[in-house]
């Protein structure tokens, strides 16, 4: 995350009620993100239950829960540990209207909230919210921040060099010439350290939507999701694919791998969002 994306999450994170949503496709580290935040906030002090299927991970000092979907869903578990006073409670995933409207009234009532959406974009997870039954006034009471995540694979160090974006990426990824002069494109060659793929490990890139006032107002009033993200733009917001462009310049991924990941975003009304810079 940059510096100011960090300070976003830790303020989310340190506050004593709210809703934390944490988007993307399966496998895009949404678990692992909110595991990291519960590390950081982790206390002796403070109650902490997870509810997932299954347990990826154990904490020392937080509870975790084993959901059964044939015999006791998140839904079951999110009702019995909700009589047990936590502090903060992480529900797995939003399933079905009935986990998404109890989630929201334990935000609203002196709890800490953290779960995850399958949706595109930030933004989006608001139409999924309307999906599963969330009226947009206790959307917009109940939510702190929204973070929309990737994973991109990183360059393999020992056999990075450096490369000029071809024609085609240029084009499709609207990058100009003054765009490619003051970036540090590269490319892995392959080599024995990374099985001649040319790239070792994965790298996280976010895009986070800080629920402010103005914007719990948006979502009050039912504005588009065009016009909140238009807004939180001019509040410094940086777009998922605006993130990866960066992250490609800085020389840590590849310009391919930007458009393996993201060519297939689309925009809220469902369609195919271009790709641009």
């Amino acid at each position: 995350m940059r510096e100011n994306e960090v300070q976003l999450t830790r303020k989310a994170f340190s506050s004593p009620q709210g809703l934390i949503l944490v988007t993307g496709p399966t496998g895009s580290g949404k678990t692992t993100t909110l595991h990291a935040g519960l590390a950081e906030i982790n206390d002796p002090e403070l109650n902490i239950i997870t509810l997932e299927d299954p347990v990826e991970a154990t904490v020392r000092g937080v509870n975790h829960v084993q959901v059964n979907e044939q015999s006791f869903t998140f839904a079951d578990a999110l009702r019995a540990v909700l009589r047990q006073d936590p502090d903060i409670v992480f529900v797995g995933e939003m399933r079905d209207a009935e986990v998404a409207g109890i989630a929201v009234r334990a935000a609203l009532t002196g709890h800490l909230v953290l779960s995850t959406l399958h949706t595109n974009g930030a933004a989006e997870s608001l139409i999924r919210l309307d999906d599963l039954g969330v009226p947009r006034y206790l959307a917009s009471s109940c939510l702190s921040i929204v973070i929309a995540q990737r994973l991109l694979r990183r360059i393999c160090p020992a056999c990075a060099e450096e490369a000029r974006p071809t024609a085609a990426q240029a084009t499709h990824l609207g990058l100009t010439e003054q765009d490619i002069a003051q970036a540090c494109y590269r490319e892995g060659r392959g080599c024995d350290e990374c099985a001649q793929t040319g790239y070792s490990g994965r790298l996280a890139v976010y895009e986070i939507l800080e629920i402010d006032e103005n914007t719990k107002r948006m979502i009050h009033r039912g504005a588009s999701v065009e016009d909140i993200m238009t807004y939180a733009g001019t509040r410094g917001m940086k777009r998922l694919l605006e993130n990866g462009l960066e992250v490609a310049a800085r020389g840590d991924t590849t310009l391919s791998e930007v458009v393996r990941v993201f060519q297939k975003i689309e925009g809220p009304s469902g369609k195919p969002e271009p790709v641009h810079c």
